[in-house]
């Protein structure tokens, strides 16, 4: 039934679960659909052949040549068996998201051993960083099973890199991101139309999208809440420089409890410091429990975000308040508040609000 609960969560694409932390967790992936999908990592003893031996069907002098041997030896893909990588089949949007997801190794995806499908982990952790509005499902069961592997668009693409850097715009707005900061150059032109959105994504383009934001961004982020108009004037922001304070409203779905609140500080979703310290601090519009629990997670260069403590704020008089330890030196910090939580009879946590602090010393 928790089970249950983390899939409804997903209806609105909004991660507010908490997050289950576990190491990353590198196998190989041996069965038929992940065969046929070209993406089980090198087992072992293959690393070395995968970095310096060349696919047959990818000549040295291929447009994609670099990007393509540059994700094998990181093993965010690998080749067929009879040793050709066809570059130029389309992608579908599992494996797409799955090579996004093995390109950074964040510390806080862990593979599932007892999942029936190979790619619910990776979808897992996209609907947690809230990537779900670029997530192609069937409209009327968005549960995981009903998750298309079609052929992945290229506004699709725009939205999901979009949404792992930290922002969440509509498919127009996220190809325009994407050729503002340099993260593609278009297709046949640097213009909104020259990209190509409607087009399917190769092999090839995949890793070298990847390939390319790696370039530009250390990790992955969580994507806003609600999708926001562009502006060409953020571009240059880091992705929690432009992040708006979310706060969980109250839910119209009578069979989930929770408690809604309100913050008095912060007011914004990105704030800078020079303290070790940071007070939080609210009132409880709808109590549910004894309080709230403030989770701190740092960020770690190719590590992603790595948890640091937690932090109990009880409810007192309606009211809570909280000092959070921001002891781990200068850095990016990301406070998640969560709430104790019961959806069909069932106990669990639910995220109610999140912000950045950034400490400068």
């Amino acid at each position: 039934m928790v089970q249950s609960a983390r899939m409804r969560f997903r209806q609105g694409h909004t991660p507010w679960s908490r997050f289950r932390i576990g190491a990353f967790l590198q196998r190989p992936l041996f069965s038929t659909l992940l065969a046929a999908s070209l993406l089980a990592l090198p087992a072992a003893g293959q690393a070395a052949a995968a970095e310096t031996a060349p696919f047959t069907d990818v000549a040295a002098g291929y447009w994609g040549a670099d990007a393509i041997r540059w994700a094998a030896a990181q093993h965010i893909v690998d080749g067929y068996g009879d040793g050709t990588f066809k570059p130029d089949q389309p992608v579908g949007q599992k494996e797409f998201i799955a090579m996004l997801i093995r390109a950074y190794n964040p510390v806080d995806f862990a593979l599932n051993d007892d999942s029936a499908d190979w790619a619910q982990p990776y979808m897992d952790y996209a609907y947690r960083l809230n990537w779900g509005a670029s997530i192609v499902t069937r409209p009327s069961t968005p549960e995981p099973g009903s998750i298309f592997n079609v052929p992945y668009t290229r506004m699709y693409v725009a939205r999901l890199i979009t949404n792992a850097s930290g922002r969440n715009y509509n498919g127009e707005g996220s190809i325009r991101y994407l050729l503002d900061s340099g993260l593609s150059n278009g297709k046949t032109a640097n213009t909104a139309e020259g990209y190509g959105g409607s087009d399917t994504l190769t092999r090839a383009e995949a890793v070298t999208f990847i390939r390319t934001l790696k370039q530009k961004l250390d990790v992955l982020y969580e994507a806003p809440q609600q999708t926001e108009p562009y502006k060409p004037e953020t571009v240059r922001l880091a992705p929690a420089q432009n992040w708006k304070l979310a706060v969980r409203p109250k839910s119209d779905n009578s069979l989930l409890s929770y408690s809604v609140i309100r913050l008095d500080q912060p007011s914004q979703g990105y704030v800078t410091t020079s303290q070790t310290a940071y007070a939080v601090s609210g009132a409880a519009e709808s109590a549910f429990g004894s309080g709230l629990a403030i989770r701190i997670d740092k960020k770690v260069a190719g590590y992603g975000f790595t948890k640091i403590s937690t932090v109990d704020a009880p409810f007192k008089d309606g009211k809570f308040n909280a000092t959070l330890p921001l002891s781990s030196g200068s850095g990016l910090y990301r406070i998640s508040i969560d709430s104790p939580a019961v959806f069909h009879h069932s106990a669990n946590t639910i995220r109610v609000a999140m912000f950045y602090v950034n400490v400068i010393q």
